[in-house]
C-alpha cells in the first residue's frame, strides 16, 4: 500500500475540489483517475466526498407559512420603528437639555453673552453642555434597557 507523499496530496485535494465540481480538464482528469487508481485513501476520500454531494442533493429547504413570513416582517417593521423613535427621543432630549443648561449658565455666570469672552470659548462651552447632556440621555437609555434584559436582578446582592 503506497503512502501519499505531501506535494501529491497538494495536488489530489485540488483535483478532488475540482472533481467534486464537475470542473476537471482532460489532462487533470487522467491525473485525478491515477490517484484515484494508485493510492486507496485517494479513493476512499473521494467516495466519501460523492455521497456527501448525494446526501445534500436530496436536501431541500423547508418553506416557511405565510404566517412566519407575516411575523418576520411585523417584528422587523417594530424593530425599525422603535429605533427611529428612540433616535427621536433621545435626539429632542438631548437638544432640551442642552438648551436649559445653557440658559442655567447664562443666568448663573452671565458668562454666553459678555462680549468680552473670545467666541472659541462660548463653543467649547457649548460643546461641553452639549456632551454632558448627550452623555446623561445615553446613561438613562443605556439603564432603561438594561433594566429589561438584566439577567441577574433578581440576585441579591
Amino acid at each position: 500500500m503506497k503512502q501519499l507523499p505531501n506535494i501529491e496530496k497538494q495536488r489530489f485535494e485540488q483535483l478532488l475540489t475540482k472533481a467534486i465540481d464537475g470542473e476537471l480538464e482532460a489532462a487533470e482528469q487522467v491525473d485525478f483517475d491515477a490517484f484515484i487508481s494508485r493510492y486507496p485513501e485517494c479513493r476512499q476520500e473521494w467516495q466519501e466526498h460523492q455521497k456527501v454531494k448525494e446526501a445534500t442533493k436530496m436536501l431541500k429547504f423547508k418553506q416557511p407559512s405565510g404566517e412566519v413570513w407575516d411575523n418576520y416582517w411585523i417584528n422587523i417593521y417594530n424593530r425599525i420603528e422603535r429605533g427611529v423613535a428612540w433616535i427621536a427621543i433621545s435626539a429632542g432630549a438631548i437638544i432640551l437639555l442642552t438648551y436649559a443648561l445653557y440658559h442655567l449658565i447664562e443666568v448663573l455666570f452671565g458668562f454666553m453673552s459678555n462680549p468680552t469672552v473670545p467666541f472659541f470659548i462660548k463653543l467649547a462651552v457649548i460643546l461641553v453642555v452639549g456632551g454632558v447632556a448627550i452623555l446623561f440621555i445615553s446613561v438613562i437609555r443605556e439603564k432603561l434597557f438594561l433594566q429589561k434584559k438584566d439577567i441577574y436582578k433578581e440576585v441579591k446582592r
